[in-house]
């Protein structure tokens, strides 16, 4: 057995530069294939190319259009989609539309046709404003320290303006000391 082991053993120490050569082939070989996928691929930019089918209609065809835009500095496609569909998925039909190969090539001054189409899943969604109101520690001069209170979120609860807190830094210094970024919890604050 072990006489066996040293022959093959032997054996391929004759044909080590055949093996390694062979490896070497299989090498290139996988690196050429790899190199030809990448490079036949087809470019991602070309509108035809693209399938937003699965993209969900959400709503109706908006009021107004069909339109023109005319777009502005910095404006993408996206962006123009958002302003009139409030979904930027409809960039697809603005290009599709207006026949654009690359939907990145869109200059400042070009006038482009916006469609008649339903809008897809909405993206743009409306921001929620607060309406802070001051607190009665306004009115009382006073205000108690909490766990997790900052001069920033004191101030937000007592003034509804965060940038208010260098007033209570300044006029309680005393209790707070040279740092403004700790706040105590339990230290009764004066209110100017």
């Amino acid at each position: 057995m072990e006489q066996q082991i040293k022959n093959i053993l032997k054996q391929l120490r004759l044909n080590e530069s055949m093996i390694s050569t062979l490896l070497g082939v299989g090498v290139v070989v996988v690196v050429g294939a790899l190199l030809y996928n990448y490079f036949s691929a087809k470019p991602t930019d070309q509108i035809s190319d693209l399938d937003l089918t699965d993209v969900e209609q959400f709503g109706e065809t908006p009021k107004g259009l069909p339109a023109t835009h005319k777009v502005q500095k910095g404006e993408h496609l996206w962006a123009i989609a958002e302003k009139y569909y409030g979904s930027g998925y409809n960039w697809t039909d603005i290009a599709a539309e207006n026949k654009l190969k690359n939907a990145d090539a869109i200059m400042e001054g070009m006038e482009l046709a916006i469609p008649s189409v339903p809008a897809k899943l909405q993206t743009m969604v409306e921001p929620e404003v607060q309406v802070v109101s001051p607190s009665p520690a306004a009115q009382t001069g006073k205000y108690t320290t909490q766990a997790g209170d900052s001069l920033w979120s004191v101030a937000v609860k007592v003034y509804a303006d965060g940038y208010q807190w260098p007033k209570l830094w300044q006029a309680n210094k005393d209790k707070i000391g040279s740092n403004p970024d700790r706040v105590e919890t339990g230290v009764e604050l004066s209110i100017p």
